[in-house]
């Protein structure tokens, strides 16, 4: 959820854009974007939890685009950068036809050079764990953003 928040609060305040955020598992809250931050960020954000299952869904996200092109809301002057959909499994961050943000594993070290199969594979487990243990990190024209 950290990154989602960073992904989130880039768009609207660095992009100047609004989002929509679908939420089908509830763990979206509003309040993790606004800390330490001053301004009226929240006004940007359309929180649309679906209570349900697929059909519920279908059903949110094929009216989102009316809501957000020509709702009445504050963010109505402002460009729809994303939408961010929480819950599911898998998925991309696309902003602009140029997409903004990489997603990808942190770098483990690898094997030191002379080493057999053998004792690559006698140490299998525990190199699984360090790449377990091992953070994600966000890649963008920003820097990077790392989280485990």
């Amino acid at each position: 959820m950290p990154l989602v928040y960073h992904v989130i609060d880039h768009m609207i305040t660095v992009l100047g854009g609004t989002v929509a955020v679908v939420d089908v598992e509830g763990r979206f809250s509003p309040s993790h974007l606004v800390k330490g931050r001053e301004g009226r960020i929240l006004e940007h954000v359309h929180v649309f939890r679906v209570i349900g299952g697929l059909k519920e869904l279908r059903v949110t996200l094929e009216g989102l685009e009316g809501w957000m092109v020509e709702g009445e809301h504050g963010s109505k002057g402002r460009e729809w950068v994303g939408t961010v959909v929480i819950g599911g499994v898998g998925g991309d961050v696309n902003v602009g036809w140029r997409g903004w943000l990489r997603v990808e594993r942190d770098e483990v070290v690898g094997f030191k050079g002379g080493v057999s199969v053998e004792e690559v594979l006698a140490e299998r487990e525990s190199r699984q764990e360090v790449v377990d243990e091992g953070g994600w990190r966000a890649v963008c024209e920003d820097g990077i953003y790392c989280w485990k």
